[in-house]
């Protein structure tokens, strides 16, 4: 697996769970719609919240294999279905996303 199919994967990742996120509360609004009526807004809020601190946590997790810094903005490019991975390289070390993520 190279370093690209690796980013690749982590922004398919936050795709899912950004999808689950924004479907599971407005889902629980239409299912419980007494419930929503009282506290609906707050929990969407919450909801919200929670899961863009959950997509900035995985993609700043997300380390290069070879100078182990933060591989978090070409993360967050990539979760985007329709953008390209456009840098050919690590930001801070300059290996190419091309490599295998063996650590040398």
């Amino acid at each position: 697996m190279t370093i690209r199919d690796y980013i690749k994967g982590r922004g398919r990742l936050l795709r899912v769970l950004t999808f689950g996120w924004f479907v599971l509360p407005v889902a629980l609004i239409f299912i419980f719609p007494e419930r929503a009526k009282t506290s609906g807004i707050m929990w969407l809020a919450v909801g919200y919240v929670v899961m863009a601190a959950i997509r900035y946590a995985i993609a700043w997790q997300t380390r290069c294999p070879r100078c182990g810094k933060s591989l978090w903005s070409v993360t967050m490019r990539a979760t985007s279905p329709l953008s390209k991975i456009i840098t050919c390289s690590c930001p801070k070390c300059g290996v190419s996303l091309d490599e295998s993520m063996d650590r040398k």
